[in-house]
């Protein structure tokens, strides 16, 4: 009791010190379960200042530790809960799978069909560095050129006065539609001058001639990339299109029907400018093209390696097969009495004739190709596609 004894002093301002403390107690809502309550409730005696303050220091590390214990908890708590949430999602995820209908696992196969897909991919005019703006308009001059071309041939079967119509075909203008099939020669052309530009382009990152899966999957890209849409084409000429079509020109559909039922394999191997032998017979007869095309395709990668590693026999060997495809056609031409063009006059055989040993034939077709082929491989060279050009200025009053 000799510690609490205090002067009147100091025992008055340890009663306000107290009254003020025990008033910030009471407003903190705090309930005093520590020192503070075990020494007041012993005497009627304040404590001193010392004494009050070291309560207080008390009392507030013993908070300090509960808060940060509830803390802990709550924290753990959080984690807990956040792990559950989680693993809740990830169970609904996996339920959501299993739920999800079946064709969206072949969503890629199905967007091949999409009209708004594909319609955003054809009106893409986005261009890459290695890009060819120009063989852009090279392809739609000369598509629409082809298709102008076939809308007269065939309009022709139609007619019952074409007799007629064949006396129009001597007129100066109808020669741009006469002959529309040369202009096939620019496909040839691009075909040949992008498969080499692409090529040795791959070639020079590899800095080697290509191992064997690397043609083979120079082979098999070209066939993938088109007979898939090839095929449905044919499915097409098979089934619908003879339910579409209405009009005087009603029986070709009719004809191809019968001709793909028979031969349409021939078409998916790129054989069928070969077989069947008759003209008549061809599932598809504009389709000639895409099996030349094919066929220049398979030779090309003895061309691009001499070019590629041996420029000047490379050049040498192209140069001599264009030179002896221009003679065979004249030489077959001429053997035959085959008309120079799809519309010309024939001498002593038909335009049939003429498709059966010339037009569908790669080794009178190869011409563009290998000229194309040419072409790609100087682009190749080139360290800028930049070629400057003369401008020709018109000087006037």
């Amino acid at each position: 009791m000799e510690a609490f004894k205090q002067s009147p002093s100091t025992s008055s301002s340890a009663k306000v010190t107290s009254k003020k403390y025990k008033q910030q107690e009471m407003s903190n809502g705090v309930v005093n379960n520590g020192f503070s309550s075990m020494l007041l409730s012993q005497s009627h005696h304040p404590p001193d200042v010392s004494t009050v303050e070291e309560m207080a220091m008390l009392e507030k590390q013993g908070l300090s530790n509960k808060s940060t214990a509830v803390e802990m908890n709550g924290g753990a708590t959080v984690g807990q809960e956040a792990k559950a949430g989680i693993e809740s999602q990830m169970q609904h995820g996996a339920a959501a799978a299993d739920k999800a209908p079946a064709w969206k696992m072949y969503s890629p196969l199905i967007e091949a069909f999409s009209m708004s897909a594909n319609g955003r991919y054809l009106m893409d005019t986005s261009q890459s560095a290695d890009d060819f703006p120009s063989l852009h308009g090279i392809r739609v001059v000369s598509m629409l050129w082809v298709v102008l071309m076939h809308c007269h041939m065939f309009s022709l079967t139609g007619l019952d006065n074409y007799l007629e119509a064949f006396s129009h075909l001597q007129g100066f203008f109808f020669q741009i539609i006469a002959n529309g099939d040369i202009v096939v020669d620019t496909f040839f052309l691009m075909s040949g001058m992008l498969v080499t530009y692409w090529t040795i382009k791959r070639l020079k990152q590899r800095k080697d001639n290509g191992d064997i899966w690397f043609w083979i999957k120079f082979y098999l890209y070209r066939w993938w990339r088109m007979t898939p849409v090839y095929a449905f084409i044919i499915l097409v000429a098979c089934t619908l299109l003879i339910r579409i079509v209405k009009g005087p020109l009603y029986t070709l559909p009719a004809m191809g029907l019968d001709m793909c039922k028979r031969n349409w394999w021939t078409n998916l191997l790129y054989i069928n400018n070969f077989y069947p032998v008759e003209q008549s017979e061809i599932c598809l007869t504009w389709s000639w093209y895409l099996a030349v095309d094919f066929q220049c395709y398979l030779i090309s990668p003895f061309f691009i390696l001499l070019l590629y590693r041996k420029r000047a026999l490379g050049v040498s060997c192209i140069a001599a097969l264009i030179t002896a495809s221009l003679i065979l056609t004249g030489v077959l031409s001429a053997k035959y009495g085959l008309p120079v063009t799809v519309f010309g006059s024939p001498s002593k055989n038909t335009t049939d004739a003429s498709a059966d040993y010339i037009y569908t034939k790669p080794w009178t077709r190869i011409s563009p190709f290998l000229l194309g082929m040419l072409l790609g491989y100087a682009f190749s060279s080139m360290r800028s596609r930049q070629v400057p050009i003369n401008r020709v200025r018109y000087l006037g009053n």
